[in-house]
């Protein structure tokens, strides 16, 4: 995924910073290898530039406490990638194994944890680098808070697999807590910094829950529309897991008669889901209309984000986010 930025401008500015500011590593961890690991390189940063283009929208400048609630942030998502690899045991992450295979699990808990920690305390640094009290006590809640719908989406997620009580209603819940809080939370976050409206930080939050919500769709469609080969990571993992990924919901909602028995039949199997078990479960997802379904849910949902954004189309943060609304939901990789 390439999404342009003007150079010299506020967003290019304010991602060179944020870049800069996660290769700082504190060399008095004990696992700062694994630490430095775990942050470089850099991926898609999706979660931190959509706070700058929000703020960029709002009015706001370039600032060291903007980067230092952005690169914080990243940090979080970072840590939650950490711990659901081990949750899951995946064994591959951006092309190369992941941080509990690369090094050992003890020494990937303690990094996922300790990026964890590291975040509060840059959040509550911020009132040293001119950010109100105030509005840092508000910021360091609202990542509270994003941990705790973290932790509720990655348990009903659990709850769901095991029971594989698969339902779109649930699905949606789940992401909300799983993807979703971390766009909320850098989306409200940038309207914190701008001094928003009540009324504005309603509207980014819900820009920031409905965008979450549609690159998780994406994610769990890659599998369908992606070279597996080299996309860096385990596209088969949820359906070797039997987890509730966006196809399956759709699926086991939309189908009928002997094609939803047989894929009930499947996902309550032990059988090993590899390539053969994926190309017969594609057939049937396609000739019934199942993938179909899951790009419209997609695209509605996209253009209700968009919809939220038109007062500001004509900032340059405003029009950014349009395109990264846009270009994050059509990967490809």
């Amino acid at each position: 995924m390439k999404v342009e930025l003007d150079p010299g401008g506020f967003l290019a500015t304010s991602s060179e910073e944020l870049k800069s500011e996660l290769s700082n590593i504190n060399p008095k961890l004990e696992q700062s290898a694994a630490v430095q690991y775990a942050l470089t390189p850099h991926g898609k940063l999706i979660r931190p530039l959509t706070l700058f283009a929000i703020a960029n929208a709002l009015g706001l400048s370039v600032s060291r406490a903007l980067v230092t609630i952005a690169a914080s942030i990243e940090k979080l998502h970072i840590a939650t990638l950490v711990h659901d690899d081990i949750i899951d045991n995946d064994q591959w992450r951006r092309g190369r194994p992941t941080l509990h295979t690369q090094f050992d699990l003890g020494t990937a808990i303690v990094v996922g944890d300790s990026l964890i920690f590291e975040t509060t305390a840059w959040v509550k640094d911020t009132v040293n680098l001119g950010i109100e009290p105030r509005s840092a006590l508000e910021i360091l809640s609202q990542f509270a808070t994003a941990g705790q719908q973290l932790c509720s989406g990655q348990q009903l997620e659990s709850q769901m697999t095991s029971s594989l009580n698969f339902s779109y209603t649930r699905y949606i819940q789940m992401i909300e807590g799983k993807t979703s809080s971390l766009f909320e939370l850098a989306a409200v976050c940038g309207a914190i910094l701008a001094n928003a409206s009540r009324e504005e930080r309603q509207r980014f939050f819900t820009v920031g829950q409905k965008f979450g919500i549609a690159f998780q769709m994406q994610d769990d469609l890659l599998p369908f529309f992606s070279d597996r080969e080299a996309a860096g990571k385990d596209l088969l993992s949820d359906l070797r897991n039997r987890r509730p990924s966006f196809p399956l919901v759709v699926a086991v909602e939309l189908l009928e008669g002997v094609n939803r028995t047989n894929l009930l039949s499947f996902l309550a199997s032990d059988t090993p889901a590899g390539s053969e078990s994926f190309s017969m479960l594609t057939e049937l997802l396609v000739s019934a209309g199942v993938l179909q379904k899951c790009q419209d849910l997609l695209r509605q949902t996209l253009e209700e984000a968009k919809a939220l954004l038109e007062p500001y189309h004509e900032t340059e943060g405003g029009k950014f986010l349009v395109q990264l609304l846009h270009q994050s939901t059509r990967r490809k990789l």
